[in-house]
Order: C-alpha cells, then structure tokens, then sequence
C-alpha cells in the first residue's frame, strides 16, 4: 500500500477506524454520521481501513501503536483538532492467534502493558488501556473521545449500527426520564463482604447530585432476600425488569466480573443479556466495578461490550473496567458523569461526558467505553414553564397543572409523575456494628400522559388519602416529540393531610373484557386469556400499591396467590379518572370453570369488588400431532393413533388410489393420546384386496369457544399398504 496516503492535508471530526470485514457497516454509520453530529454542521467524518493505517505508520506491520500515531498525527497536521475516534472491531491479547481460534478476534488490536504469561497474573498485571490510542500528552487518559464497537461478524457490525441509527430517530419516549441505580449488598460468598460498607453509602453520594426531574430507579440489593447460599432471585427479577422497562442513565457500583454483576449473579452474561426486552430503550450504563469490561479475552466477551452490542437491546453504550479497579474513586467517576450528562444544558454526547469526567477526575485509564463516542444522550432541548395548584398534596383532592413551552407551536405530550414522601431506611448489617442509611423514592401516587397543543400544558391529578406524612412529596413532568424533549421537577411537597369535607363515597367501576367483550357470569374464556379491565373513579384510582389499596385480583379465593395489577395499569390519555390494565391468564389446562375476583380503590378509599364465574377451555393452539399408523403394511387389522390438543370430533376415512371412499368411522376423542381399531374391512364388511391405499384423520375441536372460529380443524393424510 502507498505509505503516505494518510500524511496529507485533510480533515475530519470524526474517525471510523475499521476492518474491510465490516467496510458496508461502518460505511452506513459513517453516511449517518455525516448528518448527525451533534455540535457540528456539515461535518466531515473518515472512514479508515486499519491496513492502510499500517502500511503509513508501522510499515505495513500489524501494531496498536501505529493506531495512536496515525490519530496523533491526525490532530496535529490536519485542518483542525478531532472530534471523535470510533475503533469499529473487536481486538484480543492474542495477537498472533496462537489460541487458533477459527474466528479471530483481532480485527482492530488492544494496546496492553505486560508481559506475565501464567493466566491469573495476565488478566490481572497486564492492563488493558483503550484510552492510550489518544493519549498524546503521556498520562495514559484520552485526549480525544473515543470507543470500540467489539463486534467480530458481519451480522454483529450490522446489527450494532442498526442499534445505533434506532436510538438516535425519533426514540424518545417516557423511559428517557428514568435513571437506574444499583448498588451491591453487604454480603459475598463466604459471608460479610470486606468492603460492606461502601456500596450502597457510595451509591446514595450519586443519588444525591442526580437532577430532581429524573425519577431514580433505586434497585438496591439490601432490599431483596437472600436464599441460601448466596443468591438474590428478586433482585435478579428487579434488574432485568428495570432494563427492560428502559432507562436514560444506569448505574453500578459493586463487586463484578465479565460476566457477572455481584457475588449473588443479579445480572449473568450471556444468558441474561439474550433475555432482556427493552427494544431500543437502552441506557448509558456505567459500571463502577472490576473486570466488567474485560472484553480481550479470546473467547469470551465481556458483560459490558456484549450488552452494547446485543441486537436491539441492552445498554446504547457501556463504560467499564477492563481489569481490577480501585473502589474509592469509582464514586467520584459515578458522580462526575451524573453531572456532565445530566445536568449540562449544553447537547454533549456521550463520548463528551466521559472524557470530562475522566479528565476532571484524573481516573478511569482502565475504563473502556464501548460505542460510538458520538452518539448523544438527548438532553433537555426544549424548555418550559409550568405551575401547580397546590404545594400541599391534600389526599381526595385534585390538582392541577398549568404551563407553556418555550415554542408556541410545540405540540407533543406531557408524562406527569407523582409521588408520596421518601422512604428513610434502616439497614443494619448482620454481625457487624455498621448500619446502611439509605432513601427509596415513595410510591408512585399518580402517571399519566396527556396531549400537549400548540405549547399549552393542562393536566390535573387526584391525590389519594391516607399518605405518610411529610414534606419530601414529588412531581416529575417530561415532555416530548418526535424530536425534542424536556424536563421539570417540583419537589419539598406537603403530604399527609386528607380533605375532610370530600363527599365521594361510591366506589369504583370494574369492567373486564376478553377480546373486546364484556365478560359476565357464564361466558367461557380461554386458560390463557388475555383480559383487560377498565376501571373508572370521578377521584380517580389509587394506584400506591399499598398492602390496604392495592389493584389485585385472586383466581378460586387463593389469597395466598395474589396477583397485584398496580404496575400493570395506565391512565388513558388526558384523563386522571380512567384508565386500564391487561394481564395474561396463565390457568392450569384441565381447568373447566374458574372464580375471578377483582377489586382496586379510589383515592378516596372506597373499595370496589368485581367477581366472574367463567367457563375455562384449553386456550393452545388447536393441534393433531404424532399420527401414527401401525403395522404398516398390515395382514387383518391395524390402529392409528393421535395426539389431540383439545376434545374433538374426529373422522377416519379409507380412500382407493382413485379416491372412493370404501370405509369411514367418526368419534369423539378427549385430548392427549388417543387410537382407533381398523379391521381391514370395508364399508360392507368386505376384506379389502392388496395393494396401496390412502386414509385421512380429520379432527374438529368440539370446545363451543371455538364455534365460527379459525383454527379449530386440522387434518392428516397418509398412506397404507396391505399385504397378505
């Protein structure tokens, strides 16, 4: 190659650093680039193949060095600094191969310091420093943003840009408003943690600098069970639920490794990452931790790169260690990044806030950040002013909530979030003489959406009785288009005191439908139904999830069983009296009839109860399966068996190969296996003569729900032989 086709006169803000395995890819992100880079019109981005970077920089030799000089002479010799570096490639400590993998990692090498070859001192004492390759004033921090897509095929490379393009096009939504914070517990696998005390205290100094607007997520392990021996499953729950609902901004800050998330695995790679549901409502997640970033292994990937990269799911992009990390700074990295992202009213990336936050903290060298360093976290882009009626939350009364956006013409919608004091909580630690003091966001008293037009904001909620009493009530409004969104808090509300003069005594309305109809006593649902109930109050519905006011309902009087619907319903839009739930019935399939009992509150306390007898039937997938035919071919007498999903009519028919119908029997048959005798005689009583013959199973579900519906036939055809 030319050795001087980089050392020219140019310029770029943003360089694509890549492999001709994914040149189509990285040409797509490049073309996306081109017109969206926050911060810059018309800007110029370059896509570099890594050869030619050799043959100009390391003569034609494969060296990470040879990356940094190229980007060093990029900054210094083109037209003006650069913006951004994108290494598009995964890369191991196995430079030459010598693991013999099929499928090698190194596509854009790792610049590592080291030479220890037994395997605990390699992952341990030769580090492993994304940020050298724009390190070029010699403190081992990076002078320019920069990230690694860690992708190793052609699907990889094409799914993460698709990730990326997804994120960044109309993808804002009510999940932007959300932050995520997760802190390890006291314990580790040999008992109390040595470092107890210093992860959820570490955790509540970043609450603390979080922007009132944002709603925290606190998913902190202390407040989950332990089960024996070391394992938290309601913690695990938490978390992938947490994700999958999406967030802006994600947190951790425990003990970790690459590929797990504390000593009781609430978050496990792969197989945890491959589960998670939150389709393009991904965080920035940053993982305050050791090795979660150790994506240089040969064979394996890390949790922080591999959540990055995982199709349409996971984090946007992830900041990570790669090996051990020191625990006192990792707060003050944490708090750092709160600060630029979140509370910047400049449009910085991504990239942007965690180079400042690494240069303002003098830590993070060993932290990789995998994505595109120029991808934009979205902040506040449009502004506004609103009021409420009331700084006192008086419980059965409404408020309401009066504004204007900064643009006249805005039209889009308003998120309206609400809740009841501050929990303050106690956590003492078993055999020691330390106690966690910690805050959990209240319940949620209130959410709904409502349509905001030509830049006028209206809105109203009811309070519901009966709050804690306090002055750390809370009001959150996001706002948002297709393009533009913004935030405000209201925050140091008076809860506790209840309307006394409140003349609301009826309680609520419960409907339940079942595809559109109303259900009552009587009517027969599938066991796998999917039912949604309307509920309706003039003081509308309490939705706390208090032990005393919960949405539930309990299937045959089992209370032990109840299945709470508080995080299942929403308000409908623009209203604060009515909204709905939808729940899939899991009912066992043997089941013929079943008791429902519904009941939920109004924010006034009264009870409403809503209880339907239905009949049940097995709500599968009509099927005839394993049709067999035995002996085949056969002398006198023959069986055909089935498996039936459901109890059916079924007609066997014997066919000539002209097609004449010479015998046929009809039957019920129950669900599960069932066989019918044949004794090789006709219609007449006639033995058939030798030769090939055709028979047909036709089955018809029986069940009355699926009178006039399709799906409830299926028919089997096959061939015979009789040979005497």
């Amino acid at each position: 190659g030319n050795p001087y086709s980089l050392r020219i006169e140019d310029k770029a803000d943003h360089i694509i650093i890549t492999h001709n395995k994914f040149y189509y890819a990285a040409l797509e992100l490049k073309n996306w680039r081109r017109n969206h880079l926050i911060g810059v019109q018309n800007p110029a981005v370059k896509m570099v193949m890594i050869d030619e970077i050799y043959d100009n920089f390391s003569w034609g030799l494969a060296d990470p060095v040879a990356i940094r000089n190229f980007l060093y002479y990029v900054d210094n010799y083109w037209a003006y600094p650069l913006g951004y570096v994108l290494l598009f490639g995964g890369g191991s400590y196995d430079y030459k191969n010598l693991f013999e993998n099929p499928e090698p990692k190194n596509y854009i090498p790792v610049f590592e310091t080291g030479d220890y070859v037994h395997f605990q001192a390699l992952m341990n004492k030769n580090p492993c420093y994304e940020d050298f390759f724009t390190d070029f004033t010699g403190d081992t921090l990076c002078d320019i943003p920069i990230g690694r897509l860690t992708v190793v095929t052609e699907g990889e490379a094409s799914d993460v840009v698709d990730k990326i393009v997804k994120y960044e096009t109309n993808n804002l939504g009510v999940w932007r408003n959300k932050i995520i914070l997760i802190p390890d517990d006291e314990f580790d696998k040999e008992g109390i943690d040595p470092l107890y005390s210093f992860h959820v205290p570490a955790m509540e100094e970043v609450s603390g600098v979080i922007p009132d607007r944002f709603d925290q997520n606190k998913v902190y392990l202390t407040e989950y069970p332990l089960v024996p021996p070391h394992s938290k499953p309601e913690a695990r729950a938490a978390v992938i639920d947490a994700l999958n609902k999406g967030a802006l901004l994600g947190i951790f800050l425990g003990h970790g490794n690459f590929q797990q998330l504390t000593h009781e695995m609430v978050l496990y790679s792969p197989s945890d990452i491959g589960i998670l549901e939150n389709d393009y409502k991904e965080p920035f997640f940053y993982f305050g931790s050791c090795s979660v970033g150790d994506f240089d292994r040969v064979e394996k990937e890390s949790l922080a790169d591999l959540l990055q990269k995982k199709e349409r799911r996971g984090a946007i992009a992830t900041l990570a260690c790669t090996r051990t990390s020191g625990y006192n700074s990792i707060t003050t990295l944490g708090k750092q990044l709160v600060i630029n992202l979140l509370e910047s009213n400049n449009s910085i990336t991504i990239g942007d806030g965690v180079f400042i936050s690494k240069q303002n903290t003098n830590f993070g060298r060993k932290y990789a950040y995998f994505g595109d360093p120029a991808t934009p976290l979205f902040p506040d882009s449009i502004g506004f002013q609103a009021t409420i009626s009331s700084e006192t939350l008086t419980g059965g009364k409404e408020v309401r909530i009066d504004g204007q956006t900064d643009d006249p013409k805005f039209n889009g919608f308003l998120f309206v979030s609400v809740y009841d004091p501050i929990r303050n909580i106690v956590h003492p630690v078993p055999n020691k003489p330390f106690t966690y003091y910690y805050n959990l966001p209240g319940n949620s008293t209130f959410q709904g959406i409502f349509n905001i037009t030509n830049g006028n904001i209206n809105a109203n909620f009811f309070v519901p009785t009966e709050l804690d009493s306090g002055n750390t009530g809370r009001i959150s409004l996001y706002i948002w288009d297709n393009s533009r969104e913004g935030r405000k808090g209201f925050d140091s509300l008076i809860t506790g005191l209840d309307d006394t003069l409140s003349s609301d005594t009826i309680p609520p309305e419960i409907e339940i439908f079942h595809c559109g109809k109303l259900l009552e006593d009587g009517m027969t649902i599938p066991n796998n139904a999917e039912i949604v109930g309307v509920l309706e109050d003039e003081s509308g519905i309490d939705i706390t999830g208090r032990d005393n006011r919960s949405i539930y309902f309990v299937i045959n009087e089992d209370y032990i069983d109840i299945k709470k619907l508080n995080e299942h319903f929403f308000y409908d839009i623009n209203s604060s009296t009515r909204g709905s739930f939808e729940y899939a019935l899991t009912l066992d399939t043997t089941m013929k009839t079943v008791e429902l009992r519904f009941t939920c509150y109004d924010n006034c306390g009264n009870q409403a109860f809503e209880v339907l007898n239905l009949n049940v039937f097995n709500g599968e997938e009509f099927r005839l399966s394993d049709v067999f035919n035995f002996p085949n071919p056969f002398k006198e007498t023959t069986y055909f068996s089935f498996n039936l999903s459901h109890r059916s009519f079924v007609i066997l028919s014997i066919f000539t190969i002209t097609g004449k119908t010479i015998y046929k029997k009809d039957m019920v048959c129950e669900p599960g296996f069932n066989r019918i005798f044949w004794d090789g005689r006709d219609a007449d009583g006639d033995r058939i003569a030798n030769g090939i013959y055709f028979y047909k199973i036709k089955a018809k579900a029986t069940d009355e729900a699926f009178e006039n519906q399709r799906g409830d036939e299926a028919i089997y055809r096959g061939k015979i032989a009789v040979a005497r």
